[in-house]
Formats: C-alpha cells, sequence, structure tokens
C-alpha cells in the first residue's frame, strides 16, 4: 500500500502545476498544522481549482489559508445555478466531518469560505 502525500507536498505539486499551465495562484497563509484539517484542505483546494479552471474558465485563483479558515476565489465567469455534483458534494462533506460550514458565493466570480468552529476537527 502506498502510503498517501503530505497536504503540503500536495499543495506545492498543485501550485506548481497550475502555474505551468499559465494560471496565477497567490496564496496567503499555510495549511493548518492540523493533519486532519490540512488534508481536507488540500483536497478542497484540489476540487476548486479544477472547477475553476474547467468550468470557470478562471485563469487567476486566490487561494486564503489559517489554521481554521479556507478561502478560496477564481476570477473566472461564476455561476448562475449552482448544481452541486460530486465535487461541491465531496467538499461540503469534508467541511461538515470537521464541524465547520462551507458558504458558496458562485457569482459574479466563484468563492468557496470554509470555517472550522473552535471545537470541532
Amino acid at each position: 500500500l502506498t502510503q498517501e502525500p503530505h497536504p503540503a507536498t500536495l499543495l506545492a505539486d498543485m501550485t506548481d502545476t497550475y502555474t505551468r499551465l499559465g494560471i496565477r495562484l497567490i496564496r496567503t497563509g499555510e495549511l493548518p498544522r492540523n493533519l486532519r484539517r490540512a488534508r481536507a484542505f488540500a483536497a478542497i483546494i484540489r476540487e476548486a481549482l479544477s472547477n475553476a479552471v474547467c468550468h470557470g474558465r478562471a485563469n487567476a485563483v486566490d487561494i486564503t489559508l489559517s489554521e481554521r479558515q479556507l478561502r478560496i476565489r477564481d476570477n473566472g465567469i461564476g455561476c448562475s445555478h449552482l448544481r452541486p455534483g460530486g465535487g461541491l458534494t465531496g467538499m461540503m462533506r469534508r467541511v461538515n466531518e470537521l464541524g465547520g460550514r462551507l458558504r458558496i458565493t458562485p457569482s459574479p466570480h466563484f468563492e468557496l469560505d470554509a470555517q472550522i468552529g473552535e471545537k470541532q476537527g
């Protein structure tokens, strides 16, 4: 069995990959020290980057990280009808498992704001 890479390694790989594709990534802050939150945040970032580029046609994404918050905002076209598919559903599940809440703002640009409560995760 192979061990899953550390979330910081995953984030560095994603940053490198999307930057090479011409996507401007601006990251403020660091992944949480709590490994469970860090893994969840890395998975959410992976899905959000894919959605921003593939569905939103974004070429710039801002990622703000702290121990208990993750905010991702892109410069894409947003969406007029939010239809949670596998990706958004997975993001919501990850945040809920940590006892947090996920706020999604679909337009004018897509923004995700995950907040994890003080007592959970």
